[in-house]
């Protein structure tokens, strides 16, 4: 019914196993024009149903490889239009446990596992010829990954350093951390070091 709009999501009620989480925010709750979709903002994912824009086609590199394919996602339906928040639907409910991708990890893999996808949208939109989405994309990337505290990356041209190379940089620096970290978060096995 609505042509202009690529993504629809609503409110969650997020349940724990001791009961509801008052005044849980999950993602956005407000409608989104195409530019601040392809910006992958946090949406309430179990509640997304959206136009199939990968019907027939093969399915991008940088889909296949992003920490969180929600995110990715949501990037590439930036193209085909906006998202519409349905504030009138029910609660779906959000079950919070364990298992969770990012529900239950430490904040610091959390933001890890968001700086990789940033990356990863950045270079689809790069791809894509879009340089201000990459570069909106990019800023994101930066802004979580100095949240970690390690040595921090500067946004801006860079010398002797093609964008491709900076990607790969950034990539493989993240890739590290959230390695690291995960090493030093596993318990020890059979008097080995925990580490992958």
């Amino acid at each position: 019914a609505e042509p202009q709009t690529a993504l629809t999501y609503g409110p969650v009620r997020a349940i724990t196993s001791e009961g509801v989480v008052e005044n849980y925010t999950g993602g956005l709750g407000r409608d989104m024009t195409p530019s601040e979709l392809k910006a992958a903002p946090p949406i309430n994912t179990l509640t997304a149903c959206f136009r199939n824009i990968f019907r027939d086609k093969p399915i991008s590199l940088f889909m296949r490889t992003s920490t969180i394919g929600d995110l990715t996602v949501w990037a590439m339906l930036g193209y085909h239009g906006g998202g519409r928040y349905l504030k009138e639907m029910p609660p779906a409910n959000y079950r919070i446990h364990a298992n969770g991708l990012i529900s239950m990890q430490n904040q610091q893999r959390a933001r890890f596992m968001t700086a990789v996808a940033h990356v990863h949208v950045a270079a689809f939109h790069d791809e894509q010829g879009d340089a201000a989405a990459r570069d909106v994309s990019v800023k994101a990337m930066l802004k979580v990954y100095n949240q970690l505290g390690y040595s921090r990356l500067k946004d801006g041209p860079q010398p002797n350093s093609t964008l491709k190379m900076r990607f790969k940089t950034w990539r493989r620096a993240v890739k590290r951390r959230i390695r690291a970290a995960i090493g030093r978060d596993k318990p020890a096995q059979g008097g080995g070091t925990g580490r992958p």
